[in-house]
């Protein structure tokens, strides 16, 4: 209700530039925040965010973003990117804050990296059946696990993932997910700890994921 009024007061002075502003800096926004570590090819995209309003969804180019104290810098598409590698470690926190006319931040820890121990390097696995992922359980444990593979060892030819509880060890790939006759294919096992804060009274919501990324090595289909 505040915001509202403020903007009918915009509108009884003809949007002076000023209150405009003010508006702008009070929109509600919703941000989004990721960092990873662990088993990572690079560190494209390792640390990122994505800013916009909450009531219209327009991303927000002009938010100041840091994630673990470094300056996230933003893009044309309303990422906010670092391609960097965070030094964190095992229940590490770590903070995302953004500022906009305000400021909110949220803080999560980083969870242990698990250790995948089945498919086991090199075996091969008969693709219509379900096929078993296991992994030691890392500590600190996390909220919950994203077991995925690549899009390029999936039947279907698209990415693929499961939300599992922060205490499983092992997850079965439902049969069929994988291709026939395939080498090379890896699992993928994220150990993520979620965190979320709403502002009052902007109402703003910012979510922060840590993840702790491994990858399994390499097996077979039949």
């Amino acid at each position: 209700m505040k915001l509202l009024r403020t903007y009918g007061l915009c509108m009884a002075v003809l949007l002076s530039h000023g209150c405009v502003e003010s508006v702008k800096q009070e929109m509600p926004l919703q941000a989004w925040g990721a960092v990873f570590v662990g088993d990572l090819p690079g560190c494209l995209w390792a640390t990122n965010a994505r800013i916009e309003e909450r009531v219209a969804a327009d991303p927000v180019l002009d938010a100041v973003v840091q994630i673990g104290g470094r300056l996230v810098p933003h893009r044309s598409d309303g990422s906010y990117v670092l391609d960097e590698c965070l030094d964190l470690a095992p229940g590490d926190e770590v903070t995302m804050s953004v500022e906009r006319g305000f400021t909110v931040s949220v803080t999560t820890v980083m969870p242990g990296k698990p250790v995948i121990t089945a498919p086991a390097a090199g075996s091969t696995v008969d693709a219509s059946t379900p096929v078993n992922v296991a992994w030691t359980p890392p500590v600190p444990a996390p909220d919950f696990f994203y077991v995925g593979v690549d899009g390029a060892h999936t039947a279907t030819g698209e990415d693929w993932s499961r939300s599992v509880e922060g205490t499983e060890t092992t997850f079965a790939i439902p049969a069929g997910t994988l291709r026939a006759v395939t080498d090379g294919i890896a699992v993928t096992v994220n150990a993520e700890n979620t965190e979320a804060t709403i502002t009052d009274p902007q109402s703003t919501t910012a979510i922060l994921t840590a993840a702790h990324v491994a990858v399994s090595e390499p097996f077979s289909t039949e």
